[in-house]
């Protein structure tokens, strides 16, 4: 009975898009707009409520149709997108990150020529550094 279920829920899922990161980042707003509207409407604000509630079954029903899409190019393609854009902000989320635990050993510099952040040793002077991306040199003065 199970694997008969089973069968055709792969039968119909097959061909379909499905999960990827765009769908799981837009389940994420979903609920933050679901506590949001809660929040607002436990304190009097029931049109914003409303307006939240509204916007969250909208992104509910885009989501569900990438998920059950056949046209799985035109998917990724939106997925690709929105992984470059997130790439944006995790980038310099990962550079501040790292810029703050080795803030007592080590400095950071970007590449004159293609402004790249090259993670240097703390040691005080001049030093003549090659860019791991272009290979141009440059100087470097640390205090």
């Amino acid at each position: 009975m199970m694997s008969n279920f089973r069968n055709k829920l792969a039968a119909f899922m097959y061909g379909r898009y499905g999960a990827d990161t765009l769908y799981w980042w837009s389940f994420g707003v979903i609920i933050v707009l679901c506590v949001a509207r809660v929040i607002f409407s436990v304190f009097g604000f029931y049109r914003v409520a409303w307006i939240l509630n509204t916007l969250s079954a909208v992104i509910l029903v885009i989501a569900i149709f990438r998920f059950m899409s056949r046209n799985t190019d035109k998917r990724r393609a939106e997925n690709r997108k929105f992984k470059k854009f997130i790439g944006i902000f995790k980038g310099k989320y990962v550079v501040a990150k790292a810029k703050y635990r080795d803030r007592k050993t080590h400095v950071f510099k970007k590449c004159p020529e293609c402004k790249a952040v090259i993670r240097l040793p703390k040691r005080s002077g001049e030093h003549t550094v090659r860019c791991p991306k272009c290979n141009k040199r440059f100087e470097v003065k640390l205090k």
